[in-house]
């Protein structure tokens, strides 16, 4: 045990009431610190606000946040969540879906001949939203996948048919039959 630490403490103490403790000594690791950075600009916290929670969740030892171990980072990740909550910021929201995909929606809408009430409300039941420029990124996948299945058999552009064969020795199956 450390010093200043009690029984059921230690870095295994969180273990088995929701998730393991990071662990003490080890540099924050590269997805700590761009989960951080995406936390920070979402919240729109100034400089100086991240400074003093850096100094805060590591007892007073960082200054900047390349300075924080692995444990410090997790509880600075835990104060910018309950910072960003406090202020109202919708921390569950993804990403918007990408110009292309965005554009592949409404390609694909028109393939399966959707009105744009139908296309609307299609899009309401799978995403939670009715303009496709306002889908998130994970759900456009979801929602093209949907389309898809709607027109022509469901195959992305470029995948090959479901059961296609390019012929003996052709690209597919490699060489056949040993001859």
């Amino acid at each position: 045990m450390a010093p200043g630490e009690e029984e059921g403490d230690g870095p295994a103490a969180d273990e088995g009431r929701g998730r393991p403790r990071a662990r003490s000594g080890e540099p924050l690791s590269e997805k700590q610190a761009r989960f951080v950075d995406g936390l920070v600009q979402r919240i729109g916290l100034a400089p100086d606000e991240l400074s003093k929670l850096i100094g805060e969740a590591s007892g007073g030892a960082a200054q900047a946040l390349d300075d924080l171990d692995r444990r410090q980072a997790s509880e600075l990740i835990d104060r910018l969540q309950e910072l960003g909550r406090a202020r109202g910021v919708d921390l569950d929201a993804q990403p918007r879906a990408s110009d292309k995909q965005v554009g592949f929606m409404k390609s694909l809408a028109r393939r399966a001949h959707l009105s744009d009430e139908a296309f609307a409300a299609f899009l309401q039941e799978r995403a939670g939203v009715t303009v496709p420029e306002e889908v998130g990124k994970r759900d456009a996948s979801q929602v093209i996948d949907a389309l898809l299945a709607m027109t022509q058999g469901g195959a992305k552009p470029g995948a090959p048919a479901p059961g296609a064969d390019f012929g003996a020795g052709g690209a597919r199956g490699g060489a056949r039959g040993g001859g």
